[in-house]
């Protein structure tokens, strides 16, 4: 019931009230996360200007009890979508990319929708490239070191840390021979 008043408000353009109603239903451990107290919240933040807020919040109402309402979490997803868009934010750009592609495959078959910005239909058409595991650990480990070795040079490295890794074991193991 709580939340209708949120939409009342939100009706109403009282952006406000509806930040901080939705805030003190989200805070409320017995109620259920909707996905739709994400959303009110989301167009609320929007209309006030903090869009950086409301992108956080739509991904919220995409994510949070994702199958309850395709529709809402689509309008969510493309919301968010637009606002990545008008902040042209370079740090977030692969969260833009990632979104796009998971629009375009989860909600319409491959496509966006008609009249979509041109930066958004040029993000679809650039293949989504992931990491490999090997690539995203060894990422982590240098953090931010550059890495100047060539393959075939950072192939011999390691191989060499092994070799000595395996020497120094076989050193500080005793060899236990047994006398007859």
């Amino acid at each position: 019931m709580e939340v209708v008043s949120c939409w009342a408000e939100l009706s109403k353009g009282n952006w406000d009230a509806v930040i901080t109603k939705a805030d003190a239903l989200a805070a409320n451990p017995i109620l259920p996360a909707r996905e739709d107290l994400g959303f009110i919240k989301a167009v609320a933040l929007e209309k006030t200007g903090r869009t950086q807020e409301a992108i956080t919040a739509y991904g919220t109402a995409y994510t949070v009890d994702f199958g309850a309402s395709r529709e809402l979490a689509k309008s969510a997803m493309k919301s968010a979508i637009l606002l990545l868009v008008a902040a042209n934010d370079e740090g977030r750009e692969g969260e833009l990319h990632a979104l796009v592609h998971t629009y375009a495959k989860v909600y319409n078959q491959g496509e966006l929708w008609e009249g979509a910005p041109a930066k958004v239909i040029e993000l679809l058409s650039i293949e989504l490239e992931m990491p490999r595991k090997e690539e995203a650990s060894s990422e982590e480990e240098s953090k931010g070191k550059a890495d100047t070795t060539e393959p075939a040079e950072a192939e011999a490295e390691a191989e060499a840390e092994a070799e000595a890794e395996a020497e120094a074991k076989a050193k500080a193991t005793p060899n236990r021979k047994k006398d007859k």
